[in-house]
């Protein structure tokens, strides 16, 4: 992999204490046929995708961030599912209760991005979700189902969101393949 400036991806998120993420990764999926597992130190909500960034667009994006204000928030991971919802399975995700707070949060992030980047917010509804795991077209139905039954009970109440984070994703090359490994570049302290 090179390490020019379009291998690198960024993205604004909502980190999870290290109690959070060890109780999804009850709820995650092992490696099997198909099915990427996603490693506890890599599980996030996602608010927005970016892409991207030159220096300028990312020094940018971090000196709004230094000015940015919300309030901290609880929230609830509630369910699991994949997408797309039919057909070939790409993703396997644990979902988030409707949420007021959550969903001002990602409206005044996208504000702050357009100010700072021109940022456009995808026009398809802001569904917010944990990846679990990715399947490639290996993965077998009765591992998908096995899924859907695991995770009936996936609830895990009062997560205090109390920090947004500016991920930098970068492409590592493995045997195997590759991977993304996450570095924070910048983070909110919500209060």
């Amino acid at each position: 992999m090179s390490d020019s400036v379009t291998d690198t991806r960024y993205f604004l998120g909502i980190p999870f204490p290290e109690d959070v993420r060890k109780e999804l990764r009850r709820f995650t999926p092992g490696r099997s046929a198909g099915i990427r597992p996603t490693a506890a130190k890599k599980l996030h909500l996602t608010l927005h995708f970016l892409g991207p960034l030159d220096r300028q667009h990312l020094a940018t994006v971090v000196e709004e961030m230094r000015r940015f204000q919300a309030a901290a928030f609880s929230l609830t991971i509630v369910g699991a599912g994949q997408f797309p919802e039919r057909g070939r399975a790409r993703v396997l995700w644990a979902g988030v209760e409707s949420s007021a707070a959550l969903t001002e949060l990602h409206r005044r992030t996208a504000e702050m991005l357009a100010k700072a980047m021109g940022f456009s917010a995808e026009k398809r509804r802001y569904r917010p979700h944990i990846t679990l795991a990715r399947c490639q077209s290996s993965v077998r139905q009765r591992d998908l189902e096995r899924f859907q039954q695991e995770t009936k009970s996936l609830r895990i109440a009062n997560i205090v969101v109390d920090s947004i984070v500016l991920f930098r994703s970068q492409p590592q090359q493995l045997s195997a393949g590759y991977a993304h490994e996450y570095e924070r570049v910048a983070e909110v302290r919500l209060r």
